[in-house]
């Protein structure tokens, strides 16, 4: 019996989807929104310590959604420095644009 992919909620700025290792059949995405404290500017969080629900945080801490957060990070900052804005303010269709250029896997599957 073949597995169907189990989608959950679809993030218009996500910036990866992720396939748990242990769940090969449960598909997440993070949103950009995420990694963007609120309150502080100039300032990206990737890993674990992203702002997620506990449910959110159990399915995706895994090390490679970690290091595909720390890849949106890093390029979110550099379009930032590019483009003399403040992170909170890239415009997300381009990061994702040039995430999809590095490799990563963002788009809708």
């Amino acid at each position: 019996m073949k597995k169907t992919w189990k989608k959950k909620r679809i993030f218009s700025d996500a910036i990866e989807w992720y396939v748990s290792p242990t769940k090969p059949h449960d598909m997440h995405n993070i949103p950009y929104r995420c990694i963007v404290p609120k309150r502080i500017d100039n300032l990206l969080v990737a890993g674990r310590c992203f702002s997620a629900t506990r449910e959110a945080q159990n399915k995706v801490r895994d090390i490679p959604a970690c290091m595909a957060m720390g890849q949106a990070a890093g390029t979110a900052a550099a379009l930032s420095v590019k483009r003399n804005v403040k992170p909170m303010q890239i415009d997300v269709g381009i990061l994702r644009k040039t995430l999809v250029k590095q490799g990563a896997h963002v788009e809708n599957a």
